[in-house]
Order: structure tokens, then sequence, then C-alpha cells
């Protein structure tokens, strides 16, 4: 016989889901669909749904409320499979006729049996600049994802939430915490929650946040889900790329029969959505549910005497308001979260574009080819039918922020980049940057490769801390002035306004301080022109890292273990003055060289404090060696993924 409780989430789940589709169609919110007294002793998912947590951005969103009257951290009893299979039929009612945006809200609305949390009662323990912090390790189970079909289906995460000591909260730090969501598996099978400590390099980042803004900071791991073993390939389980690739095909409907091209598939005709089955969703609703647990943590830690914690910091108030950041794959899950729910504040996503279909023709035209980084994308079939039909259609619109950029106005954004990224060239914001409504900043990292782990997060604590700075004091200003555009409005007066033009006849850069509509104004302490050469006329690449072998990697670097070292795209930089004193304008120009090689420049500026922004990057020539290259053509051949017979050949170019 089925548990009450069981019966009651089931209930509460299916009048939810169909009020989802009824508030579709009727373009309402589900803001009359509550009765908080029918699920007092359901899991922590439901009420957190019930007391209204913000879950969406704009005019109708669901106001925010404590998430401190939870009773309890975790489910009573652990859900059956009869309650995961129900959940996922249910699941897939509410998300039937969705798209875009809407998909995304949908499934991080569904409540999930699977949410609880515990205090594993661990802390971890360390200083920074003689300052020193507490984490408290938590474990976290967000969800069930797609039961039957994926081993395991439990998302489980360590996320640990950071205390400095030694100081006050003031009203700017007042609720505020920096979440950041880490590359590592902490929480999965193979690395237990109990294992992080604090010389994971991750924690070590987020630390020194906290102690730098005199806030609360958190890390969370293992997003996506690792380790997960498809039932369509057992095989071998899957991490990172691989299941993400995986995962899109497996979507998509993609099938390799006997005789398909290398890198394409074959689409079915009757394909039919299943958006569950996109991972970014499920990785969306993973960062929610890291949000739920800080606020019901902080409220717990609020109201213990001030002896009786070890996380002095965390306020007196829970903690609603987050600054998301995270690169990669992670960095696009921030924008993500931040486009379902309002308690995200501003965000700092790395090394991701967007406007992904417009960036891989700009990256094909540039290099010829896919590069070895995405390997699984190609061996998938992503890059070929895939990228041109109604299946890329609908999970573009699902998964590309430039799709509903819109949400995104008043949201501070600070926008960071590597010039010499392995997946993406240099200048890829010139596809996407202007259609993106601000406020928001740009920076670029010269002499970086792809930014994944928490040593190449440590040294870029300070610009990020003196971003998150900003933004804490923007918002204390909006407060005080009680503007309606709050975001809009007080960071004007706060961070650096700046801005740039790109010529389109010769590629030189003009960059302008703005002053804020009171005439203040901050002034840079440096401001560098930053510029690289590609090693030769063959490709518009500016990766530290290629395929080439043989002479074609002598003549600009060196082979290693992982590939060709290619140190002629090394940037070097020179001051650069104002166009006159006082104009707060600066121009950069350079020469085209004239042996049909490109090269690429910045201005970049740096500020008291550690703040530093930059321009976008430009490219000159702006020729593309291989025009017209796109996933249909497949380009050269196999482009730049390349075989052990394909080595020769490419070496003797």
């Amino acid at each position: 016989m089925m548990p009450l409780q069981t019966l009651q989430w089931l209930l509460a789940c299916t009048a939810l889901a169909f009020a989802v589709l009824a508030s579709s169609l009727a373009g309402n919110d589900l803001q009359d669909e509550r009765c908080p007294e029918c699920l007092a002793d359901s899991p922590p998912s439901v009420q957190l749904l019930q007391q209204q947590i913000q879950l969406s951005r704009g005019a109708n969103s669901l106001l925010a409320g404590p998430a401190g009257s939870i009773k309890g951290n975790k489910s009573s009893s652990a859900p059956d499979v009869e309650d995961s299979l129900s959940a996922a039929r249910t699941l897939r009612v509410a998300l039937d006729g969705c798209n875009g945006l809407e998909c995304l809200r949908r499934y991080v609305q569904m409540p999930d049996p699977a949410y609880s949390w515990t205090d594993t009662s661990r802390r971890i323990h360390g200083t920074v600049g003689g300052i020193s912090w507490t984490g408290a390790v938590i474990s976290l189970t967000s969800q069930r994802w797609l039961s039957g079909e994926v081993t395991p289906d439990v998302w489980k995460h360590a996320l640990v939430i950071i205390s400095p000591h030694g100081g006050t909260t003031t009203d700017t730090t007042h609720g505020w915490c920096t979440l950041y969501v880490a590359f590592g598996f902490y929480g999965s099978a193979n690395q237990p929650v109990e294992t992080v400590d604090e010389t994971d390099p991750n924690i070590l980042a987020a630390a020194q946040i906290s102690v730098a803004t005199s806030a609360a900071s958190a890390v969370l791991f293992n997003v996506p889900a690792e380790w997960l073993t498809f039932a369509g390939d057992p095989s071998q389980p899957k991490i990172e790329d691989a299941e993400m690739a995986y995962s899109w095909a497996r979507f998509a409907g993609l099938s390799k029969p006997p005789g398909t091209a290398e890198g394409d598939g074959v689409l079915p005709d009757d394909w039919q959505p299943m958006p569950e089955r996109i991972p970014e969703l499920a990785m969306t609703k993973a960062v929610v549910r890291a949000m739920d647990t800080i606020t019901a943590f902080s409220s717990m830690e609020a109201g213990k005497p001030a002896a009786a914690t070890q996380l002095p910091q965390l306020g007196g108030v829970p903690l609603t308001r987050f600054t998301l950041f995270g690169s990669s794959k992670r960095g696009a899950v921030c924008w993500h979260a931040a486009a379902v729910d309002e308690r995200v504040r501003a965000i700092v996503p790395l090394v991701r574009s967007l406007n992904l279909r417009a960036f891989a023709n700009r990256s094909l035209s540039c290099l010829g080819g896919l590069t070895a980084t995405a390997g699984d994308y190609y061996k998938a079939g992503i890059f070929g039918s895939f990228m041109h039909s109604r299946q890329a259609d609908f999970f573009f619109n699902v998964t590309d922020p430039i799709s509903y950029a819109s949400v995104y106005a008043g949201l501070p954004k600070y926008i960071i980049s590597a010039s010499n990224d392995d997946f993406f060239v240099p200048d890829h914001t010139r596809v996407w940057w202007d259609a993106m409504p601000g406020p928001k900043w740009n920076l670029m990292l010269p002499n970086s490769p792809h930014i994944v782990s928490g040593d190449q997060f440590v040294a870029l604590t300070p610009t990020i801390s003196a971003f998150v700075r900003h933004v804490m004091m923007g918002a204390k200003e909006a407060q005080a002035i009680d503007t309606t555009d709050t975001a809009g409005t007080s960071f004007a007066n706060v961070l650096p306004r700046l801005d740039w033009q790109i010529s389109q006849q010769t590629g030189s850069i003009t960059a302008r301080l703005l002053r804020a509509a009171d005439g203040t104004s901050i002034e840079p302490k440096s401001v560098l022109l930053w510029q690289a050469t590609t090693c030769d006329g063959r490709r518009r690449d500016f990766r530290l890292k290629n395929s080439d072998v043989g002479w074609a990697c002598f003549k600009c670097g060196f082979p290693t273990a992982s590939g060709c070292s290619n140190h002629a795209v090394r940037w070097s930089s020179t001051q650069l003055p104002e166009v006159s004193a006082g104009s707060r304008s600066w121009l950069a120009s350079v020469e085209v060289p004239r042996d049909g090689r490109w090269q690429a420049f910045f201005i970049a500026f740096n500020f008291v404090g550690n703040l530093s922004l930059s321009t976008e990057v430009s490219v000159v020539p702006d020729t593309f060696p291989f025009r017209g290259c796109n996933q249909k053509n497949g380009c050269n051949g196999k482009g730049l993924v390349l075989d052990e017979e394909d080595e020769e050949e490419e070496g003797t170019r």
C-alpha cells in the first residue's frame, strides 16, 4: 500500500503539473496554486515551492519568502522506484508543450521528492591574509534525473558554505553569498562528500572571496553529476563533455547506422521533444536547490547564539542574495539560473560563448575544422546534421541565453574570457555581445588557456572579489535611493563604465571611460594594449595547444604529450596613453601583418582595488581562411580532429 507521504507528494506534483499547463495557456503564474497546510510533512522541495521561493525573473515573479521556516532538512523516507517513475511521468506532463526559457522554468519549479540536504557536522578551516574562515560541509541531493535511463539517477553534491571571521556584518554584506559552481567530483560515487577539505583550490578560491568581501561564499561540486552510465551505452560511465555530448545527441534522437559519415548522425522523422533529457535543465535545478539549501542552512545558523556557531558572518538573516560564478559549462549554468531565479543578483560566467551556432560557424571559419577539445561532440554527431535541424532549434531556444537575452536586462554581468582558449576563439563575443542588454562588463585574460581548475580561479579571486564588492555596494545604494531600475541606475555610479567601438574598416578600437550621471568617475591606474600574432597564415588560430606535428609544430613551439605547445601566440603588452590628457578616451590600432598572419589586440584597464576590465578583441585583417566552412560541408574533411593517419599530412603543410 502506498505510504501517505508518497500519496501526498504525488497528488501535489500532479496538481502542480496541471497548474503549470493551465498557467501556460492562460498566461498566469502559479500564485493561486498554494496549499501550505496540506503539505506540512512533505519533502523540503515541495515546501520550498509552497513558500514562494523566487523562480522567475520579471514582473510576475513569485515573491521570495524565508526558507528558514522549513521543519527539518531532509525527507523522512527515500522515494522508491514507484515514486521515481511517477515523478518522471508527472514531469513529462509538466514539460509537455513547453518551449525556450519556459522549459527551464517549469523543470526547476517542479518539486522533486529526492531533494534533501544534511549538515555533515564537518567543519573545515583556514586563513587568508591572517583572517580565519570556517566552512560547513553539506551533503546535498538536488534531484533525480532520468530514472530508468541513467545510473545513478540521483544527483548528489558536496556544498561547502564558508564564513569569514574577524569582522562585522554590514548593511552592504547583509544576506549576500557568492556561490561558486566548481569543477570537481565531490558527491559522486567516486568521491564522497566527506572527502572535500580545506586544501582543495576551489575551496581556497571561495574562501579568498569570502574574506575579501566580508560576506559568505559557497562552493557547489558535481555539476553536472559525474560518472553517469546511460542505458543506451553501458560500456563505461561518462563525465564532463562525453556526458554532455551523449545527452545532447540522445535528446535529438541521433543514431549512427552503418555507413553514417564520421562526425554526423541520422535524425528521426517522428521526433518529439523530451526536454527533460537536456542536462542543462538538471544542472540549473542543482544550482537553484543549492541556493535553497544555503538559505535554509543560514536561517538555522542565524537563530543560534553567537557562542554556538562557528559561522559568525552568515549574518543574522537568511542568505537570499547571490552572485554566481563558474567556468565553461558551469559558466553557462550561471546564465540559466539567473534567468529563472531572482535571488541571483549578479553573475560572473567564465570562458563560455553565447549564440553557439553563430560562434561555431565563426570558429570553423577561423580554424577550418573542429578542435580536439570538441572531439566528444564531433563523435556524437553534434556538428553534423543536428546543427541545422528542428531538434537544434528547440535545443538552443532552451539552452542558449541569447534566445531570451531580454530577461538579463538589469542583471550585472562580468564576462571573463581567455585569450588562448582551447575551445573559444578570442573574438567570440563579436557574435553576441551587442545583443545582450546591460549592465555588463568584459575582461579578457592574456596568455590564458581555457579556465577549469581551482588553481586558475585562485589567481582570479582579486578581480572577482572587487566586482562582488561593487555589486554589494551598488545594491545598497539602489536601496537607499529607491530607484525602479536598481541595478542599472546604481551600478552606473559604482562600477567604471567602459564603452568601446571596433572599426569595421580598420579594426581599430576606440575606448571611453564614461562619467556617472553625477559627474563622478573612477580613474584607471594603468591602461595597456595587449596584442598577439598567429603562428602562420594557415589558420586564424590563437590557441596555446593545437594538434600540429613535425615542422608545423616546431616552427612555432614544441611538441608535448598533450599536443603542440604553440608559444608563438603569446600576448605582449605596452602602455597605451590617452588620446589627449583628460579625454578619458584611448585609441588602439595595429599594423596588418604583411606575411598573411593575423594579429589580435584589446585594451585592458586596471583600477585601484584590483578590478580589471577590457574591451572586446579585434583581429586584423578581419578575414577568414575558411570562410563558408560550416557543419554541413565539413570543411577540411575531419578538420582539426586528427587521427594518426592525418598527422603526417598535417605536419607537412
